[in-house]
């Protein structure tokens, strides 16, 4: 890299594999295996720390991942202290049971969050694969032994596959001597490709209600309205319509109608599947009153004169101004670079095809879109904590995540 003219740098590793989000038990133990390597490899990674180096490894629903980052001299060297000790890791039993006990307090805790936030959690849980719930991951790790564990280690590392960046102040050479530090992390055979995550479906009309299980007097609505499809015309649209209705929705809810503490509109795409949120938590109202107040505004904002060519334009140049914010750092670049790779989009110009996108549309255009897709057709899921008064919003029942999902659909991601 030549424009942030800094001797820093960053290597990312990800080892991607079918077993890290097939199953609740398979996710507890790589994260369970993740927080053992930390605990084993800290003693040589702090010192780097002091020194200007960072490193982190961390499991996610396609794998687990590392990265090293900061002053590029001597990464190398901590790669490969790093990886030396993963691939001979003995999992140290007396810290087995501190680190599971402290895993499972944190499940745990979940229930004490903000209410919204657990909301938020069941949402995920609704709409997306590889994603598992408090009570699963707690009674797979109670069920963990440092011996199982093990064998789960020695099973995920024979089935990865792996993708590598490094981006920064590196010498070609570099690359030949990360790739010689990661050999004893790599699968000696040829390995089955991860399956693809998943993004559920819904149908246009469709109007799905989910009943969380929160333990808080107050009702929390999440409204998640999924776009038509998930080309970037529609990313486009729905990130726009996030930035036209945000401000407004706060201040109608918020402020004019004081409805709840908690009040937000925003643009929630998963996967690139695109989505929009009306989010409300509120101690007054129940949950069948918040939708239809959003509902409410919905149809305020579409109708006549409630958003002008001028101020849908000053939407617009903020939108795009936040798209194309040029990178602070290397490390915003590097990060960037990173989630492309993790898109697929490896001519590195999602950023710039959004932009294009978002400026493409024209004014009449939005509205209609507007009016289709969030009002009159919307594809509809209200994920609902009932609170102390235990009304739910109009809708056909989600009975469970199991056969929400079998029964609907999916977008497909590698």
């Amino acid at each position: 890299d030549g424009e942030f003219r800094v001797p820093r740098g960053a290597m990312y590793a990800n080892f991607r594999s079918a077993r890290v989000s097939d199953t609740a038990d398979n996710a507890a133990a790589a994260q369970l295996y993740v927080s053992l390597l930390q605990d084993a490899v800290n003693e040589y990674t702090y010192p780097a720390y002091l020194a200007g180096l960072n490193f982190s490894l961390f499991s996610h629903s396609r794998g687990i991942s590392l990265k090293v980052s900061g002053y590029n001299d001597k990464q190398l060297t901590l790669l490969g202290r790093m990886v030396e000790s993963v691939a001979s890791a003995e999992l140290d039993t007396h810290r087995f049971d501190n680190i599971r006990a402290a895993m499972i307090r944190q499940l745990e805790n979940t229930k004490t969050a903000r209410a919204f936030r657990q909301v938020v959690g069941d949402a995920r849980q609704l709409v997306l694969s590889g994603q598992f719930d408090e009570k699963e991951l707690i009674a797979a790790l109670q069920g963990m032994s440092p011996e199982s564990v093990e064998a789960y280690a020695q099973t995920f590392w024979s089935s990865t596959d792996v993708d590598v960046m490094l981006n920064g102040n590196y010498q070609a050479s570099v690359v030949r001597g990360v790739e010689s530090a990661l050999q004893p992390l790599l699968a000696k055979s040829r390995t089955p490709q991860p399956p693809q995550l998943q993004v559920v479906k819904l149908a246009a009309g469709e109007k799905l209600v989910y009943s969380a299980e929160v333990e808080h007097n107050d009702a929390v609505l999440f409204w998640y309205l999924q776009g038509p499809d998930d080309s970037m015309t529609s990313r486009a649209m729905s990130a726009l319509s996030g930035q036209v209705v945000s401000a407004d929705y706060f201040e109608e809810l918020r402020t004019e109608q004081q409805l709840g503490y908690v009040v937000s509109a925003f643009s929630w795409p998963q996967l690139q599947v695109p989505a929009l949120v009306f989010m409300v938590q509120s101690p007054l109202a129940d949950a069948a009153h918040l939708q239809a107040a959003s509902r409410q505004f919905l149809e305020q904002m579409a109708a006549e004169g409630a958003v002008d060519p001028d101020q849908f334009e000053r939407h617009r140049s903020a939108l795009l101004k936040e798209i194309l914010q040029p990178h602070k750092n290397i490390s915003e670049r590097s990060e960037y670079f990173w989630q492309e790779i993790a898109r697929r989009e490896l001519d590195f110009d999602s950023r710039e095809r959004m932009a294009a996108a978002v400026s493409s549309i024209d004014f009449a255009d939005w509205q209609a879109w507007f009016r289709e897709h969030v009002l009159e057709r919307p594809a509809s899921l209200a994920v609902v904590a009932p609170g102390a008064k235990g009304v739910l919003p109009a809708g056909d029942a989600v009975k469970s995540r199991d056969s929400f999902k079998s029964e609907h659909e999916s977008y497909q991601r590698r």
